[in-house]
């Protein structure tokens, strides 16, 4: 694997997992008096976070230890957006690329979005008034795509004897 890759693949889930965590734990604090199902999809996207940085610390201690990274990077690749759930995870950087109906009332139309953010970010909602859209995390499904692409090129590889 090229260095620059895994050092990408690293600060994205170790870095972007720990960022993700500490800024959900922070609004878990703020928001104590929310309600309970508020608070335990906090916790689940704590989990969800945690996931993602010991995936990150994995693949340190261990190169070939990709299924977590893969698993970690899949997770933040879909976005979507509707009247009866709404997802979207990332951590680390995230290039959201989003086509939908728009968000004003009673119009129609195709709306096109993006975001580009470092750190962590997640939403999840069920059964609210939200527009119809699709996204994909461009740079998730890229560090997925080469970290796959790597695996099946070392994979190919003839095994050396010393």
């Amino acid at each position: 694997m090229k260095p620059w890759l895994r050092l990408t693949l690293i600060t994205m889930t170790v870095g972007g997992g720990f960022a993700g965590f500490v800024s959900t734990l922070q609004s878990l604090f703020n928001s104590l008096r929310a309600s309970t199902l508020n608070l335990l999809l906090t916790v689940v996207f704590m989990g969800l976070y945690a996931f993602v940085t010991a995936s990150g610390l994995l693949f340190v201690h261990d190169p070939t230890r990709t299924g977590p990274l893969l698993a970690a990077l899949a997770i933040q690749i879909p976005a979507i957006s509707s009247s009866v759930i709404v997802y979207k995870f990332a951590a680390g950087l995230e290039t959201f690329v989003s086509v939908g109906g728009s968000e004003q009332k009673n119009a129609m139309g195709v709306h096109f979005d993006w975001d580009l953010l470092l750190g962590g970010s997640w939403r999840f909602a069920v059964q609210q008034d939200n527009p119809l859209r699709v996204g994909v995390n461009v740079a998730a499904l890229a560090f997925l795509l080469l970290l796959w692409r790597t695996l099946q090129r070392t994979n190919r590889l003839p095994a050396q004897t010393p």
